[in-house]
């Protein structure tokens, strides 16, 4: 959401800042999450989307040396709208789906969590878990 911007040229502004901090930082992990905001398929009709992939593509290209690496994450519930340039070798090119936690896991978060929590009384804790997704 940060670098988005309703003006013109300046989502690609921060993103330019973004990759000069990270380059400047550098080892630096640049994490984006909701790719597919500012990184979704391209259509000839909308030259913003256009340039602000562009500008995305153009800053995750020669990124630098190995011994100053920038590793760039990004995270998405909606992987097959990013666009086809930003999945290829070099850039979003592993895809790695994380499922929701199953019961055992919900268990486990909520056990660990309580632990910590002062309770005045008993929680069902497989209640808990059979309530949730």
């Amino acid at each position: 959401g940060e670098l988005q911007s309703k003006w013109y040229g300046e989502t690609e502004e921060r993103i330019r800042l973004l990759f000069r901090l990270a380059r400047e930082y550098a080892p630096s992990i640049v994490f984006i999450d909701e790719i597919d905001a500012i990184g979704g398929q391209r259509h000839a009709l909308d030259p913003v989307r256009q340039g602000v992939i562009d500008q995305l593509l153009a800053s995750m290209d020669g990124l630098g040396p190995v011994s100053r690496p920038v590793f760039v994450l990004a995270a998405t519930n909606h992987p097959d709208q990013i666009d086809p340039a930003l999945r290829r070798p070099g850039r979003f090119d592993e895809v790695i789906p994380i499922d929701l936690p199953n019961a055992e896991a919900r268990r486990n978060f909520f056990e660990l969590f309580l632990a910590r929590v002062p309770i005045s009384g008993a929680i069902d804790v497989k209640l808990l878990v059979e309530l949730t997704p």
